[in-house]
């Protein structure tokens, strides 16, 4: 009986902590198929319109679209995406670490 106990709690330990380490992905976007990609400002009314997020500076673009649950970081100078992830944190201690 206490082997099903422990069991059954593992379990619920192990599907939690999976909820909580994703995000929703509302829109089916393959975030790894955006790096490198142009700014994709043809996606904005179909993705949300961007909010600048905090870092944005003379050579990232930071953004967060809001329908897609889409965090771009871009760099400015050749308008390509360098980053990109589902949701809003941890975009900045990225976004710290690019060059």
């Amino acid at each position: 009986m206490k082997y099903y106990i422990f069991l059954i709690l593992t379990l619920i330990v192990t599907l939690n902590a999976c909820k909580m380490n994703t995000q929703p992905n509302p829109l089916k976007i393959n975030t790894d198929e955006l790096i490198g990609i142009s700014t994709p400002f043809e996606k904005w009314q179909e993705w949300g319109y961007p909010e600048t997020l905090e870092g944005t500076d003379n050579r990232y673009w930071a953004i967060y679209l809001e329908k897609a649950n889409l965090t771009l970081i871009t760099r400015k100078s050749e308008q390509r995406v360098v980053h990109a992830q589902l949701g809003r944190k941890g975009y900045l201690k990225v976004l710290n670490e690019l060059p």
